[in-house]
């Protein structure tokens, strides 16, 4: 063997074996719940790239992009928490770009959940505060708050379905509709209305934002004056 093909089989060798280090200490039950929110941002604002190096080892570049103070203070805790590494973020006009290039984060990542704006799915979840974080992420990300209701919209159908079912489960009134635009060529919109009094106010109590702006919106259309964020 070349001297130059051993030496990148060395550092090959070296580097799975400290991935294979970092995979270790990333499963634990008591990361379960802030890795769950994790996904729900990266589902509703975010991504996950996979581009193959010159080396011939993939890198992953996990991305979101939280337009809110608190929604950016959730996201870097919860990373911190699960992964002990604390992502660059970005001021951008308006939102924040957050990204952090890591192989196994990115490989850990993609083992619990799909991403992408037609394929992200809801993991599977051993307790209801694991999808109950999921879904607060997701809402922070997607939800809007009008008046009376609080919407979300997707062309991702397998992903409301899963949605819905989970608010079936937490007993969240809401309705489902789908939007056909004329243009042929654009996606089907599926959304998702939570309409009736009793049922935001049970989505606020139980669900909730890690959104400012979204919790003062719906604090107000429920005239709350006591304080129901965790």
């Amino acid at each position: 063997m070349h001297s130059s093909e051993h030496n990148r089989a060395v550092a090959l060798a070296r580097w799975a074996r400290v991935r294979e280090r970092e995979r270790a200490a990333f499963g634990g039950h008591e990361v379960a719940v802030a890795k769950a929110a994790l996904c729900g941002f990266l589902a509703g604002d975010g991504n996950i790239k996979r581009r193959l190096a010159p080396e011939g080892f993939y890198r992953y570049y996990i991305n979101c992009f939280p337009d809110d103070d608190e929604m950016l203070a959730a996201y870097l805790r919860f990373f911190y928490e699960v992964y002990a590494k604390a992502p660059r973020v970005t001021p951008m006009q308006g939102y924040f770009a957050v990204k952090c290039s890591h192989q196994s984060i990115g490989e850990d990542i993609l083992k619990f959940a799909q991403f992408g704006i037609h394929t992200w799915s809801i993991p599977n979840f051993r307790t209801s505060i694991e999808k109950i974080a999921w879904l607060r992420a997701f809402f922070s990300a997607e939800g809007y708050v009008g008046v009376k209701s609080v919407r979300i919209q997707t062309v991702n159908a397998r992903g409301m379905n899963e949605i819905s079912v989970c608010l079936k489960e937490l007993a969240i009134h809401h309705n489902c509709y789908l939007y056909k635009p004329k243009n042929a060529n654009h996606s089907t919109v599926h959304i998702i209305t939570i309409l009736r009094f009793e049922a935001r106010l049970r989505y606020a109590r139980i669900i909730g934002f890690w959104h400012k702006k979204k919790t003062a919106a719906l604090r107000k259309t429920l005239d709350l004056k006591d304080n129901f964020e965790s």
